[in-house]
Formats: C-alpha cells, structure tokens, sequence
C-alpha cells in the first residue's frame, strides 16, 4: 500500500469515528438518560437559570449576572449556564439545547485530543486510538450526553492541556494566552477545580523552570488570564465566608451569601476513607447510574491493565525527565494526574462526576499500556483483537445506555431511586404543547401546585420571567401574561381561553365539554387540554 493510500485510509477511519463520536452524542441526547419526561434537578436549575440570564439579564433570584449562581441555595458552578444561555438566545428553550453545551464542548476536546495526542506519542495512530476511546468509554458517553455543570472541567482540561503543550513546543505566546483562558475557565466549572488548577499550574512551572524548557517571560501570558479570571470566584468565595459583605460590582455582576456554604464538602478529614474508597469509585464505579454501571466500568474492566500499566511507564518517564532534567510531555501529564488523584482524597463522599478530571489522563494512560502491550508482543494481529474486544465492549454497553436504561416516571414530582433527584417533566411539557396551540388565546391551568421543582419547570417550559417566578408561592393561584395557573372563579365559555387540566380533576373537563368544549388528552401524564372552536 502507497503513502497515499494509507493516509486515504487513515483520514476515512478518522472520519468515521468523529461520525460515531458525535451521532453517540446526539442520538436520544433529549431523552437519555432520564426520558422525554425527566429531568436532573441540577439541570433544571441551570436550564432556568439560563433562560434568564438569556432573556432578562438576572438569574432566577434576580442577581445580575453572577460568577457562581444560587440555584437551589446552596450554589452551582457558571460557566455551563452561561453556555447554555447563549444556545438559548440563538435557538429555542428545550432539553436538547440545554444539553447541547456538552455536546459542543466535548467535541472542542475531541478534536484537542487528536492534536494532543500526537504530540504525546509521536504516532497518528495512537492519536486515532485516543479518539476512538474517547468516543466508545462509558465515562465520555454518559458524562457528555446531559447538563451536569461540572462535567465540563474533563472537556476544558483538555482543551487547556493541548494549548499548554502546543505552547511549550512552539514558544508561541498565543497558545500560553489561550492555555491560561481556558484554565481560567475551567474554573467556573466545579469548586473541585479550585484544589487542581492552580497547584498543577504551580508544579508545572516548577517543572518547565527545571527543566530549562521555558522561561518566566513564556509563562506570562498563560499566568495572567488565570489570574484575572479566577479574581471574581475568589472575591464569590470570600464573601459567601463572611469576609466581604454582599455587593454588586459595577451594577453588572451581583456577589451574593448563600443560605449554608458548602466548606465541608473539602477535608482532610476525608482522606483515611478515600484511601480505600477511590481505586474503586475512579476505575470501576460509583453508586450513581447515571454516572456508571458494575457491569461495564466507566472505562470497561478490559482497560484497566492498560491503565495501571500507562500510569507505570508515565511515572517512569517523569522520574527520567526529573534526573535528566530535559521535557517530557508525558510527565506534564502525569503531573495533572497525580495533583488530581490526590485533591480526590479531599473530596467528601467522592463519585465519578467528583473526579471527572481523571478520565483525561486515564485515557491517555490507556492508550500508553496498550502501545507497551504491543510492542511487547511484537504481533500485528493483538492490535486487531483490542480493537474487536473493544468493539463489542462498546456495542453491548450502548444497547444498554440508549434502550435499556430508563427509569419509569410516574405522576410524582420527583423519582429518586438512587439517591438523585429526576424532575416529571409531564406538566411542563403538557404547559409546551398548550402553549404552542392556543394561538394567542388566554390559557388557563387548572392543576394542584407541585412546590418549587415542579413549578420551576413550569416556568422553564412556559417562559415565566424570574420576576413572576419569584412573585409566586407555592399552593397559590398563578396570573402572568396570557397564562394563569389555578381555579377561576369563574370559567371562561367564549372560546377565548384554553384550558390545560390535571387528570384528577376531570369534573371540570366534563362541565367545559357540556358547554361545547372538545377534550384532547395529551400524551404526557393524562392531561386535558380542552378547547372551544
């Protein structure tokens, strides 16, 4: 085979990974892995905060524009909010968009990998190797394909890993700029990040200083954007401890206290604990199933020997860079790791999404066990074998996660089976489907008040403004701008107003039907939606 055939064949393979990368992604990405008809709580609470900073500039507790948002009280990290707000400004307000951000972000580390890689192990097809896992692991399949906000820190860490490197090769001020923005970044992602960004930063400049590969001119332009940005969430944290009051700073951005702060949620108190629990919780499972399965792994079984071995010859290569003191970019990596394997001991009650940083190095170590393994056997045909036992690792946990996974919701507002919180999205959805038929007619809801879950979702799905939102109470009667939720006191027979109905009060669909009203049962939870022609 010629030069130009093998690229050919090379760049067709690429090509249909990234195709199977992002149809994985995509595929059911509203429905999976909570229903057409349930939500995450946190992603609730970020997709409401979202539409309204995209509409009014305000989050739903009319702070303007703030680093860290309240959300349910006790805080939520912002850079997935904000990324979601301005899908919402583009498109439309829906679960697919919503999560899209983490579609969109893993592929922007997608194709980082692909450029990182290259570097890391000289060889394009170990590059392919890196994407392919990427694209089949548990742990990227799950954690991109829904709105939890801290996931996000795996897909920035990434992208921020291949700007440093490229950096360090080229000496090119613009890739520090752009490692320092997006490490600042990856900031606003989890309050994990604030004990693994700047110490591997620290022992990263340490190293490269050591080695005499940059000078402190070269990291200039990396160290600035990191400070800069990390600046607000700093002034955030000191003020919801108490030592700053709370302010708005430039009638822009509200710094706000939260109703309890979560400094407990970082110990050392931990460690003992962790010692033991996170071999298992980092490489097999954790007790979430939307985080993990034991049947699979979050890397599957098979890539755990690959990567104890990757993280043995990762270290080897570090303590060689150490005594010879010339670069290694694996070393660089090693480093992340190593910072990110000990911050998880801190961690209370530790999960997969708590140490999601990890997946990134473990990915790459995979691939270096699985280089090792080969060139130890020394036979073409145990690359193909891999790849086969990879494959059906693959298509059997896909049958799982995209047919075989979903809970059944019931008419309760909340499903909560593993120790998470899923949100009945029927009414919002029966509000959508209203709303979008009434065509300028009033509507009226005639449904018992859910709390602040359910009505939060309503107001998601409605477009309620965080003003009306936080003018409502639980248990009382709704009255916005041509939607109005409760009993009136006296119903409206000229056909001007359409009437959404909870099941259970059917009485009153059976009193508009006698008075020519027609009754169309919705397909979400049993509702009516009655009308007049």
């Amino acid at each position: 085979m010629t030069k130009r055939q093998r690229d050919r064949v090379y760049y067709l393979i690429l090509g249909a990974v990234t195709v199977l990368f992002l149809f994985t992604r995509l595929f059911r990405l509203d429905s999976v892995p909570f229903t057409a008809t349930g939500m995450h709580v946190d992603e609730l609470g970020a997709a409401y905060d979202s539409f309204c900073i995209a509409n009014y500039g305000v989050d739903q507790y009319l702070y303007r524009f703030p680093v860290y948002f309240k959300c349910f009280g006790e805080g939520q990290n912002a850079l997935y909010t904000y990324l979601a707000a301005i899908i919402f400004k583009i498109g439309v307000v829906s679960v697919f968009n919503y999560r899209l951000a983490a579609v969109i972000m893993a592929f922007l580390a997608y194709i980082s990998l692909y450029f990182l890689a290259r570097r890391l192990f000289r060889d394009r097809i170990y590059a392919l190797a890196a994407l392919a896992l990427m694209t089949i692991m548990p742990v990227y399949m799950m954690s991109e394909h829904w709105g939890l906000e801290c996931y996000l820190f795996l897909s920035t860490s990434i992208i921020a890993m291949n700007f440093l490197v490229c950096g360090i090769h080229t000496g090119k001020g613009g890739f520090y700029l752009l490692s320092g923005i997006m490490w600042g970044i990856s900031l606003y992602t989890y309050a994990i990040t604030y004990i693994v960004v700047p110490p591997f930063l620290l022992l990263a400049l340490i190293y490269l200083l050591y080695t005499g590969k940059v000078s402190i001119r070269n990291i200039i332009p990396a160290a600035v954007p990191v400070i800069l940005l990390g600046i607000p969430l700093l002034i955030q944290q000191l003020v919801m401890m108490g030592f700053i009051p709370p302010f708005t700073f430039l009638r822009a951005v509200d710094f706000w206290v939260p109703e309890f702060y979560r400094g407990s949620d970082l110990s050392p108190s931990y460690i003992p604990e962790n010692l033991v629990k996170t071999p298992y919780i980092c490489l097999v499972a954790d007790y979430l199933k939307y985080n993990s399965n034991p049947a699979f792994g979050v890397i599957y079984y098979f890539s755990i020997p690959f990567v104890l071995t990757g993280i043995f010859k990762a270290l080897q290569s570090a303590l060689h860079s150490i005594r010879s003191r010339v670069y290694d970019d694996m070393a660089m990596l090693f480093l992340f790791y190593l910072v990110g394997r000990i911050a998880t001991l801190f961690v209370m009650l530790p999960n997969t999404n708590r140490v999601n940083e990890l997946y990134f190095p473990y990915l790459i170590f995979t691939v270096l066990g699985i280089k090792y393994a080969l060139r130890r056997i020394g036979k073409r045909q145990a690359g193909f074998i891999i790849a086969a036992v990879y494959a059906v690792c693959f298509l059997c946990f896909a049958r799982y996660f995209y047919f075989n996974r979903e809970p059944s919701l019931n008419n309760d507002t909340k499903w909560e089976p593993d120790d998470y919180i899923v949100v009945d999205m029927h009414t919002s959805l029966a509000v959508r489907e209203v709303l979008d038929m009434a065509d300028d007619r009033r509507v009226q809801m005639i449904i018992n008040d859910g709390g602040s879950h359910w009505w939060m979702s309503v107001c998601l799905a409605a477009g309620i403004s965080p003003y009306d939102f936080n003018r409502h109470e639980s248990k009382e009667p709704y009255h916005g701008k041509g939607f109005d939720i409760g009993v009136p006191d006296e119903l409206d027979l000229s056909g001007d107003t359409v009437y959404l109905i909870q099941g259970e009060l059917d009485h009153i669909t059976d009193y508009l039907v006698s008075q020519g009203f027609s009754n169309d049962i919705v397909r979400y939870g049993g509702y009516s939606i009655v009308t007049k022609q």
